[in-house]
C-alpha cells in the first residue's frame, strides 16, 4: 500500500513539476536506479554524440538510438512506464519519447 501511495505521489509530483518548470523529471530512488541499470546492463552502450550532455530537460539528438525500457524494469519501476532510454558508455538516459527530452539519468551502467 505504501508503495502505491509513493508511486502516486511521484506521479503527481511529475505532473506538477512539468507545468511549473517546463521540463519533467523522473525522481528515482537508489533501488529504482539500480533496477534500471541492471535491466539494461546487457545492452551495448553508445558513445554520446559530440556536444550532447545528458542533463534534465536537454533534447536527445536524433543520432542517439532510443529503446523501450524492458518490461522487467517497468514492472518493478512503474514510474518509468511509457519512457524510453538510450544507453551510453557509462550512463543510462531516460527520455520522454513525446518530447525527446531527458527526464532522468542513471550512472554506472
Amino acid at each position: 500500500m505504501q508503495a502505491i501511495l509513493r508511486v502516486t505521489a511521484i506521479g503527481l509530483a511529475l505532473v506538477g513539476s512539468a507545468g511549473l518548470t517546463g521540463a519533467a523529471q523522473l525522481n528515482l530512488t537508489s533501488a529504482q536506479k539500480q533496477t534500471i541499470a541492471q535491466g539494461v546492463a546487457s545492452e551495448r552502450g553508445e558513445t554520446a554524440p559530440s556536444g550532447f550532455l545528458a542533463k534534465i530537460g536537454e533534447k536527445v539528438p536524433q543520432s542517439l538510438s532510443m529503446h523501450q525500457l524492458p518490461s522487467s524494469v517497468t514492472n518493478q519501476v512503474s514510474a518509468a512506464k511509457g519512457y524510453e532510454y538510450a544507453k551510453l558508455q557509462n550512463q543510462v538516459v531516460v527520455v520522454d519519447p513525446k518530447t525527446r527530452k531527458v527526464i532522468g539519468t542513471v550512472s554506472g551502467s
